[in-house]
């Protein structure tokens, strides 16, 4: 604190300094301990001083400037009398809080397309990354499915996966390559495969409460990564630096309603019209959401949403006729939709002058057992 008032006072800079020590006694005189101080250190110059010699020290100190640059102030003494303080006001009145007359905008919301859905009071709006919200949803072709015998433990493989919102968000999180973050910043998904990294894919999947699943998941992984998606494209020849994974949007909405959103979409699209319902309520605010991958491929720009819904116990569940004529291609169908908006703000944000219709191409992608495009 000294150093502070000593470099960084604009005007004046008063010290008060006074003799510290111990007295004398029969053994031996005063000793003075000014000179352990800061301030006293740099009037004694380091150096001890004797006792009584504080005065002389700071006189000297003073002679070596010029008149006014410091001085010596003795305090007076008889401390100086101040007047009691009195309040001008002598009767205090009654506090009262200011009554609010502005407006509160109660309609504004920040809202993503799962808080849009109609669906049980139980279920949360929770866009966050990785988390594929379709699957926190009412799956319309579960009573499709044959259930097998509770009491008998299912064989292990990519059909028999654990379903539902944890699961699928796990996969989110293997595919962005949460498991290898402490080694790469941005792997690639080549990276996924390397034998280097074997133990760091085991350690994550144990961390997530899958390691029992850990021979699947190496099994499955190769053909998510290596399958094609386009002729000569996959996920294993993107470089890192044409991947944006989890991108996080936000697209200004105002003066639509959902339910008429939801309406046009189902009057123009067949597939929309077995959609989950939407919710009747103004949209007013920002649509909000992530995006799982955003790459550029051979200069366009593609949007991939990683879905990993069940459609049954066989490869020809997942083949593309399968998935166009099933219920979720209508979640799909519509998250699309949010996810282009968003890139498209993004991409005008960026790039004033860009036509999104040169540049357009998208992608909805399955985490099935074929990873089909």
């Amino acid at each position: 604190m000294a150093y502070v008032a000593l470099t960084r006072s604009k005007e004046a800079c008063f010290i008060g300094s006074m003799e510290v020590g111990k007295s004398a006694n029969k053994s031996h005189g005063a000793v003075s301990d000014v000179h352990l101080s800061g301030v006293g250190a740099l009037i004694s110059e380091g150096e001890p001083l004797e006792a009584g010699d504080l005065y002389p020290s700071i006189e000297r100190l003073c002679e070596r400037y010029q008149n006014g640059q410091m001085g010596l102030l003795e305090l007076p003494e008889e401390p100086p009398r101040l007047p009691r303080f009195k309040m001008d006001q002598a009767q205090l009145t009654e506090p009262h809080a200011r009554a609010f007359t502005g407006r509160v905008e109660r309609d504004w919301w920040v809202g993503s397309y799962s808080s849009l859905v109609v669906e049980d009071k139980e279920q949360h709006d929770e866009s966050v990354p990785g988390l594929d919200e379709t699957t926190r949803l009412l799956d319309p072709l579960a009573e499709d499915v044959d259930v097998k015998d509770s009491q008998e433990a299912p064989e292990q493989n990519r059909f028999t996966f654990p379903k539902g919102a944890k699961p699928g968000t796990f996969l989110h999180d293997t595919l962005e390559g949460k498991a290898l973050h402490d080694v790469s910043s941005n792997p690639s998904f080549n990276d996924l495969l390397k034998t280097s990294h074997h133990k760091l894919m085991a350690d994550f999947y144990e961390r997530q409460g899958f390691d029992e699943w850990q021979d699947v998941l190496s099994e499955w992984l190769p053909d998510i990564v290596n399958t094609e998606l386009m002729a000569g494209m996959s996920l294993g020849s993107l470089s890192p630096s044409a991947c944006r994974k989890e991108m996080e949007f936000f697209i200004p909405v105002t003066g639509m309603n959902a339910l008429q959103l939801d309406r046009i979409s189902r009057e123009h699209d067949e597939v929309s019209r077995v959609a989950p319902m939407i919710q009747d309520r103004p949209l007013k605010g920002m649509l909000k959401g992530f995006i799982d991958l955003l790459f550029e491929y051979q200069g366009r720009y593609y949007v991939l949403d990683y879905k990993s819904n069940y459609l049954g116990d066989d490869f020809a569940d997942y083949e593309p006729e399968r998935i166009g004529s099933c219920h979720c291609r209508a979640q799909i169908r519509f998250a699309i939709s949010a996810l282009y908006l968003g890139v498209a703000s993004l991409v005008k944000a960026a790039f004033a002058t860009l036509r999104l219709r040169k540049t357009r191409g998208w992608r909805g992608v399955f985490v099935s057992p074929r990873y089909a495009a």
